[in-house]
């Protein structure tokens, strides 16, 4: 009851802050830039996943990988889009829906705006080549731990002989391991971008 609650409180905060956002007529929802490249490399982390939970449980490798799958498909299919949501809520509700303004001119201020904007980026039309992949990289770090919690959850029915501090760990490890794939990605992304910009491309 408590995790449908707080679900559901997270859709909702969504909701409501869309449209605050979105007011602001302006800026960019960064769940439509991360969600495509995370579903492209969700076979890959999937794959990896599968590799390094099979090692660490000594599982067999149909019940890993179908437990991988299972669990990687609903932290990617729900809890992503239902953190984005809240993190948008939260977001609004704070004052960073905005156009930016004359306190984000500065270095300082944009790196403020890179993370407490991350859900929805403002319009800094010059700033955008390296603020949408600080972004992404800023939204990794929730998304890590929501994916976790769900993950490990999960698997717990599929590996009801391994201990939960043991199976905790594994899935621990194996999310650090995927979203270490992911950020690698996401770095790559920032410096295509600054050398883009460097040459003028």
């Amino acid at each position: 009851m408590g995790e449908r609650r707080i679900l559901f409180a997270a859709a909702l905060m969504g909701a409501l802050a869309v449209p605050a956002v979105a007011f602001a007529n302006a800026g960019v929802p960064m769940l439509g830039i991360v969600y495509p490249g995370m579903g492209i490399l969700l076979i890959p982390v999937i794959v990896l996943e599968v590799a390094v939970l099979r090692r660490r449980l000594g599982a067999p490798l149909r019940r890993t990988a179908v437990m991988v799958t299972v669990s990687n498909l609903v932290s990617t299919v729900l809890g992503v889009p239902l953190t984005w949501a809240a993190l948008v809520g939260l977001q609004a509700v704070t004052g960073g829906g905005g156009a930016a303004g004359p306190s984000f001119d500065t270095l300082a201020g944009k790196v403020l705006a890179v993370t407490w904007q991350a859900p929805w980026m403002m319009p800094y039309e010059s700033d955008m080549y390296w603020m949408i992949p600080v972004a992404t990289l800023v939204l990794l770090v929730p998304f890590f731990f929501v994916s976790w919690l769900i993950e490990y959850q999960i698997s717990r029915p599929f590996m009801r002989d391994t201990d939960k501090a043991v199976l905790r760990r594994a899935v621990l490890i194996a999310n650090l391991m995927s979203y270490g794939l992911l950020a690698l990605v996401a770095l790559a992304g920032l410096g295509i971008a600054v050398y883009q910009h460097a040459v003028g491309v």
